[in-house]
């Protein structure tokens, strides 16, 4: 995203007095360290760009406080890295990019105020910073590195300056102005949940990383792409609904986009088309993945390390092949459409004799009949206007408000659920349903 420049040509003069002294010297640039013992406070002096801290080192056992002086523009990668007991930076106005990894590891820093001139966050510059609380992201800045603030446990949200022209807080989350890229998720954010917005289309490379509170993710179905390592290492994430109410889904999910998470099972989404090296690796408690058939890439590693009975799910030669080429055991499901809405069924919609079975409550409520079920004579029952819809189990009779048709598959009870024909029960309310065996896709029109 590209954000308006205007703005950039407000920034104060001595800002732009800072920008000329740095491009005469900035690689060469001679910093002057002074400690006060009684403030613990170790000041650094000069012009340009700070790219050696060797002075500081000295300092380190004793300092709690680092004051860079005005005239310093940029500060180098690395340069800060594992700060020791250092708890407070203060940097100046002029004061332009943060290079990446220039403030990681630093355990013990608690506060940093960025000035209104900062335009750079480079990557990793705040990794494992676990006491820094407060975050303020100021006007001018318009580049946030991969990984800025990973692992800042403390950060429970994030505050972005309503001047700043790239950016923007939502609920202390990241996203671009326009709010179609989630930028970044605080690591210390202690919602259990978290529902995308919708609108979100890109969540970007490893925006969710390392938080270890949630648990369950809401990702809509305006997602089209979910980044390499969106998801890394959030090592309690158990539950990844992808919203489908029209027929889409994210086009790709990046590569290690999940790994390490603790799902059971993940549902992609029909239109996802490709899913990327090691996207599930290391997901050690899931056991099922159902995936559609316009997946046509997967990349290697994408299940390695997952629970030992995995089981994948799906339709087409191609999730066949990937299935025997990995050795693991495969189940040709089918899905299912209303409208232009994929209903998710808690079991896989498979096809036998030639019917699509689906299981009875999902099928009947999403067609909008209430359920009723008896355990005595083993029959389902839905009614909608004034119709009445009945199967028993091992029956080949479906019975429309006493008159009955003959089904090509019998009611059955799997696994503890009970699975109808799907075509049946929706003709049976005047819906209209068609076959695509080329996608192993029901799509079922109402009305």
């Amino acid at each position: 995203m590209k954000c308006n420049p205007v703005k950039k040509a407000a920034v104060c003069i001595a800002a732009a007095l800072s920008v000329m002294i740095a491009s005469f010297g900035a690689f060469a640039a001679e910093m002057k360290w002074t400690y006060d013992e009684a403030a613990k406070t170790v000041s650094v002096k000069g012009y340009g760009m700070i790219n050696d801290a060797a002075e500081l080192t000295k300092y380190l056992n004793d300092a709690k406080i680092i004051d860079v002086q005005r005239g310093v523009t940029k500060i180098d990668r690395n340069v800060f890295s594992s700060l020791g007991n250092i708890e407070e930076v203060k940097l100046p106005e002029g004061l332009m990019s943060i290079g990446d990894n220039s403030f990681n590891l630093s355990s013990e820093l608690k506060t940093v105020v960025f000035p209104k001139t900062l335009e750079t966050i480079g990557a990793e510059a705040f990794m494992g910073c676990g006491s820094l609380t407060n975050v303020t992201i100021p006007e001018n800045v318009s580049s946030i590195g991969v990984n800025a603030f990973a692992n800042c446990v403390s950060v429970n949200e994030f505050n972005v300056s309503n001047d700043n022209e790239c950016f923007a807080a939502v609920d202390g989350v990241i996203f671009t102005k326009d709010k179609k890229e989630l930028v970044m998720y605080p690591a210390g954010k202690e919602d259990e949940k978290y529902i995308i917005p919708d609108g979100t289309e890109k969540i970007r490379e490893k925006a969710f990383a390392y938080n270890e509170n949630l648990k369950k993710a809401v990702i809509p179905e305006s997602v089209n792409e979910i980044g390499n390592y969106a998801f890394y290492c959030c090592n309690d994430l158990k539950n990844v609904d992808f919203k489908t109410d029209r027929q889409s889904g994210p086009k790709s999910v990046g590569n290690y986009a999940f790994y390490g998470c603790r799902m059971k099972s993940v549902f992609i989404p029909f239109g996802t088309e490709t899913i990327g090296d090691g996207a599930f690796k290391n997901c050690d408690a899931l056991t099922y993945a159902d995936i559609p058939w316009t997946v046509k890439s997967i990349g290697s590693d994408a299940f390695y390390g997952v629970g030992d009975s995995i089981k994948i799910s799906g339709f087409g030669s191609f999730l066949r092949s990937f299935a025997e080429e990995n050795n693991v055991p495969f189940l040709e499901s089918v899905r299912v459409m209303i409208g232009e809405k994929e209903i998710r069924f808690d079991c896989a919609a498979t096809v036998r004799n030639g019917c699509t079975m689906v299981p009875m409550r999902k099928i009947f409520e999403e067609l909008g009949a209430e359920v009723s079920w008896n355990g005595e004579t083993q029959t389902a029952s839905g009614a909608k206007n004034g119709d009445i819809c009945t199967v028993t189990i091992g029956d080949n009779m479906i019975y429309k408000n006493g008159l009955g048709k003959e089904l090509s598959a019998p009611a059955v009870i799997e696994n503890g659920r009970t699975l109808v024909h799907a075509r049946a029960i929706a003709e049976a309310f005047g819906a209209d349903v068609l076959w695509n065996g080329e996608k192993g896709l029901v799509t079922i029109r109402i009305g």
